[in-house]
């Protein structure tokens, strides 16, 4: 599930293309279908992405979070001029549970807040996943932030 998450916001209405050097592109959203469980139908305006590019969509009540869908069939679109249409491979999910955590750097002790997605029926080990995917040093005991982790790691 955390494949496909992308700790980037993408503004409601609209999607991100990001190429597979990383470069972020905004494109204005025209609709999303789900096809099948774990197919999606994306329509936009902009530029169209390329298979192996992902898809950035909004997720609903995110503040930092996007959903990261991979390409795998793209096709331009009559109208709107330069509208496109992407196939793209997905999670199996209906609703996605966004759930808010509070951190302390068990070295620094600085504060952060961070979202993640419950995806699964034990919280702490969704959260845990997440902040390692944040690049923490974290377990259910304890969590080093990333300043902290690279400086641990340069000793």
């Amino acid at each position: 599930m955390l494949d496909f998450i992308e700790y980037t916001l993408t503004k409601a209405g609209f999607a991100q293309i990001m190429s597979m050097d990383g470069v972020l592109v905004e494109v204005k959203l025209l609709a999303v279908n789900a096809v099948a469980q774990g197919s999606y139908d994306i329509q936009g305006v902009g530029m169209p992405p390329r298979v192996g590019d992902y898809v950035l969509l909004p997720l609903k009540g995110a503040q930092a979070m996007s959903l990261k869908l991979p390409v795998i069939q793209q096709q331009d679109l009559i109208t709107p001029d330069f509208a496109w249409q992407a196939f793209c491979d997905g999670p199996v999910v209906s609703v996605f549970n966004i759930r808010n955590m509070e951190l302390e750097c068990d070295v620094c002790h600085s504060k952060h807040n961070y979202e993640f997605v419950e995806f699964s029926a034990d919280i702490k080990r969704d959260a845990v996943q997440a902040m390692l995917k944040l690049g923490w040093d974290a377990n259910t005991d304890s969590q080093i932030c990333p300043q902290c982790k690279l400086k641990k790691a340069e000793i």
